[in-house]
């Protein structure tokens, strides 16, 4: 079957989108030579972990967060996330499942494998598996099917590994109960808060630079750099070399008609009565009589638009119900029946809908059509100019590799092929080089290969390239001279901090030596403030920047109403609390939470069992780990 979804495919170009993996193949092996050449980073129990599943492991989380933080992402959140660790985490985890699930002698047959991906949205069509598109979508993503098929096989793998780890794993009615209390209870506290920023009589002399630098040296050391050197293969530069015959357009026309098919739509107006849920069939019968009433008045020659102006409870009140043109798969597919089988002119009956009661009126219909291979012409050509552009630069990228060896090999043989080798000044992981687009994925790559080597033909932001690594320069400490003003503003910033912890101890110790917060400030005409925190999960807005205020203030009880020391908030700031009223939730509120609250205790539950048995594994297994590639 496997070998049959391979055999049937054509074309299809869309970005693949799979509902619950997503994949970040940036490095594919190419050339005879690429399997000699795979370095290592380090083993499990003896195993190998190469460098490309280290590569692969980093685009993927890297891939994650320009999803997540979009054009917001730079080189300080990537630095923050630390990608290095958590890749070479991953790798390592993998590779320990991978194990353990071969101990355990857990199989995956090929039959749930193909249930698997003939499942995935991705590859459908119209709800059925489509081979040609199943084949196309990975191949637009220079993916193979059979790496594919091996990681998704892998998935199924080690799901079935988690069930068997977190089958057990179960919450009683008892743990519920005490987590809906301990979630809900309510609080007033009384605080205090000292912010460092406020403390501005504070001077800092020569001697205290000296200390501070002295005693916070490694805070300054300088990132390790790298220099390298790099081919570029820019498909842009390759456009104005291809060629597209008029029959490669023909055929690329008649090979893809769903691309070029104007689907049938309808245009017209409707009213939507809304009403509860079908449960409650009194109330949706009362609609639906309310409705008949206004189709007999349209039928008696009052104006559709007028009606829907007066009673429609829809969007399109106010244009009268106007909605179109619209394809089937935009309507509801009960409403999209009548649409689609009405007569221009024609008035629905009642359509029953999780929205309401649908009234509709057909005024324009415009029949499915396809568009002429003159109209698309232009846009085939383009499509297929950027495709085989594409494939001209990676392949020359490739050519390059796989002649490719030691460190003078890459500049004599780019001279040769009349290729530009560009050589980078010195670079941090954190920066990476001046003038790439993508720098930092740049540095990446180059940062885990070994010096001199050349890496695989990668990938980044459509273009590719060769790297390679020629000199290093070791991280190292900074005279003080050149780090003078950093030093400066940092023991500045150090000083107003202790003042304002020094105050805020101070002001704590008086509070429990009079008894109360708001005795102790007014010996000093302080202000103290009340917040009400209504439960754990929703902190006022003067804490949202603070949450160990929140944290602390639940550890607080009316035998003891202060915390033990100060709170180092999030914000910066450091605060002192209170407690002045708790309020248990009420015991009602269970019975409407108890289910959602059973269920995401229990997935916590199964997720801290499958981390904790990891773990464990991990502690008693062989892991090795090379040098450049320790944090």
């Amino acid at each position: 079957m496997l070998r049959l979804m391979r055999e049937s495919a054509g074309s299809w170009i869309i970005k693949i989108l799979l509902g619950l993996i997503v994949l970040a193949f940036i490095f594919v092996g190419t050339g005879t030579y690429n399997s000699g050449r795979t370095s290592t980073i380090g083993s499990v129990n003896g195993n190998p972990i190469t460098i490309n599943d280290y590569q692969m492991a980093y685009y993927n989380i890297l891939d994650n967060l320009r999803r997540q933080f979009g054009g917001q992402l730079n080189d300080e959140i990537i630095k923050t996330f630390n990608i290095q660790q958590q890749a070479i985490d991953q790798v390592i985890e993998t590779e320990l499942m991978r194990q353990a699930a071969e101990s355990a002698g857990i199989i995956v047959s090929d039959q749930e494998l193909i249930d698997s991906i003939t499942r995935i949205p991705a590859f459908q069509n119209q709800g059925v598996f489509d081979k040609e598109r199943y084949r196309l979508l990975l191949s637009q993503n220079r993916l193979t099917l059979e790496s594919f098929e091996t990681m998704q096989k892998e998935a199924i793998l080690f799901n079935k590994l988690r069930t068997i780890v977190v089958g057990s794993v179960k919450v009683s009615e008892e743990e519920a109960l005490t987590w809906y209390d301990w979630e809900n209870t309510a609080l007033t506290i009384d605080y205090m808060r000292f912010d460092p920023v406020t403390f501005t009589d504070i001077a800092v002399t020569d001697e205290m630079l000296t200390s501070y630098f002295e005693a916070h040296k490694q805070d300054y050391m300088t990132e390790p750099a790298i220099k390298a050197r790099y081919v570029e293969f820019d498909p842009r530069i390759y456009r104005d070399r291809v060629v597209i015959p008029d029959h490669d357009i023909e055929n690329y026309y008649k090979a893809n008609p769903d691309e070029f098919t104007i689907e049938e739509t309808v245009s017209g107006r409707q009213i939507i009565l809304r009403s509860p849920d079908e449960t409650e069939n009194g109330a949706s019968e009362e609609k639906r009589t309310e409705a008949l009433t206004l189709i007999e008045r349209v039928k008696a020659g009052e104006d559709f638009a007028e009606l829907a102006k007066q009673h429609n409870e829809g969007p399109e009140k106010e244009t009268g119900g106007a909605f179109g043109p619209l394809l089937r798969s935009d309507l509801p597919p009960a409403v999209a029946e009548a649409a689609f089988s009405l007569e221009i002119g024609d008035i629905s009956d009642p359509i029953k809908t999780r929205h309401g009661w649908h009234i509709i009126k057909i005024d324009e219909r415009r029949p499915s059509a396809t568009k002429s291979l003159a109209e698309v012409a232009d846009l085939i050509r383009n499509k297929l100019t950027e495709k085989k552009a594409l494939n001209a630069a990676y392949d020359e990228a490739s050519a390059l590799y796989n002649i490719t060896f030691g460190e003078d090999d890459l500049a004599d043989n780019a001279a040769e092929l009349g290729l530009n080798l560009v050589e980078t000044d010195f670079f941090t992981r954190s920066e990476g080089p001046s003038g790439i687009p993508g720098a930092p994925e740049f540095a990446g790559i180059a940062f885990a290969l070994p010096l001199s080597d050349i890496s695989d033909v990668i990938d980044i932001n459509g273009i590719y390239y060769l790297v390679q690594v020629i000199a290093e320069q070791p991280a190292q400490i900074p005279d003080m001279e050149t780090v003078k003003d950093r030093v400066e503003r940092d023991a500045m910033v150090q000083q107003r901090r202790q003042a304002a912890e020094t105050a805020a101890k101070q002001m704590l110790d008086d509070a429990r030596t009079v008894g109360t917060l708001a005795a102790a400030a007014k010996d000093l005409g302080a202000e103290v403030r009340t917040a009400g925190i209504q439960n754990r999960n929703n902190p006022p807005p003067e804490f949202e920047a603070a949450p160990a205020v929140v944290e602390a203030a639940y550890n607080l009880s009316p035998k003891s109403p202060f915390p033990e020391t100060i709170i180092n908030g999030e914000d910066g700031k450091y605060y002192i609390i209170a407690l002045s009223g708790r309020t248990p939730p009420v015991p009602a509120g269970f019975s409407a939470a108890r289910e959602n609250i059973i269920e995401r205790l229990t997935r916590q539950k199964q997720n801290d069992v499958f981390r904790s048995w990891l773990a464990q594994l991990r502690e008693n297994s062989r892991i090795t780990i090379s040098d450049q590639f320790q944090s």
